[in-house]
């Protein structure tokens, strides 16, 4: 489940004006055979953003980010972020977009083969088994919170279809940085999706 709520103005009115938005974001998570994810994340962030041309939005903001809860801790994090957005529209349909987060704080490292990685649970603040990728990998792996720094980018093709459909295409890629020990984790994740808007 989640909520989000926000509050824009523009101190000067005009097209290309920049505008201030400050927003707060509360999340529920409840997973299936999971404790230790089950939870709560919070989120408060302020942003400007401004109209360039016709063509052209540019977006910048800071926020921090809070998650909780589950039985283990591991998933207790806090991490600072600040982030950049730009869209550029290629044709009246058709939307490119892309973003760069920049996160300090902690995250969750989630190993099968702990004796590579020895430096890295040396300094974990919590550990434990996590069952999400059991069934797949024939073992639950361990999960380590510990501090770290990540960069999260993202790459889109937005495609209006009619009046209120669209088609969305994205590629989003992390990296993770674990601050004492020097270990890194990333990944990537691609997407399609079909878009309605309600009016």
């Amino acid at each position: 489940m989640s909520g989000r709520a926000s509050y824009r103005f523009q101190p000067s009115p005009g097209f290309t004006s920049p505008w201030i938005e400050l927003a707060g974001q509360v999340d529920g998570f409840k997973y299936r055979d999971n404790d230790i994810r089950d939870g709560y994340a919070t989120s408060a962030t302020a942003s400007v953003g401004k109209y360039f041309t016709d063509r052209i939005r540019m977006e910048a903001g800071a926020g921090f980010d809070r998650r909780g809860g589950g039985s283990s801790g591991v998933y207790d994090l806090s991490n600072r972020k600040i982030w950049t957005a730009l869209d550029y529209k290629l044709t009246p349909k058709t939307t490119v977009y892309g973003s760069a987060t920049w996160m300090d704080g902690e995250q969750v490292f989630t190993l099968f083969n702990t004796a590579a990685w020895a430096p890295l649970t040396t300094y974990a603040k919590a550990e434990a088994a996590d069952p999400v990728f059991s069934s797949a990998f024939g073992g639950a792996p361990t999960a380590y919170r510990v501090d770290a720094r990540t960069d999260r980018y993202e790459l889109g093709i937005n495609i209006a279809l009619r009046g209120n459909d669209a088609l969305d295409f994205g590629w989003s890629h992390f990296d993770s940085r674990a601050d004492r020990s020097g270990k890194r984790y990333d990944g990537d994740a691609f997407r399609i999706g079909y878009l309605i808007r309600f009016r």
